[in-house]
């Protein structure tokens, strides 16, 4: 074991493996659609956005 090894296994870090490309491309998949859930979670309605502009 190299020194990073034992200093890994003593602090219990979690070595994470390396994702192949289409595991890659679906986790950024994932997390835009994830953001964009989000995002329209929290915002305003669109006709609640229309009504302030008009008045």
């Amino acid at each position: 074991m190299s020194d990073n090894d034992d200093l890994n296994a003593f602090y219990c870090l979690e070595i994470t493996p390396k994702l192949s490309a289409k595991e890659e491309r679906l986790a950024r998949i994932r997390e835009h659609q994830r953001r964009e859930r989000k995002v329209n979670l929290y915002s305003y309605p669109a006709t609640a956005k229309s009504r302030d502009t008009l008045s």
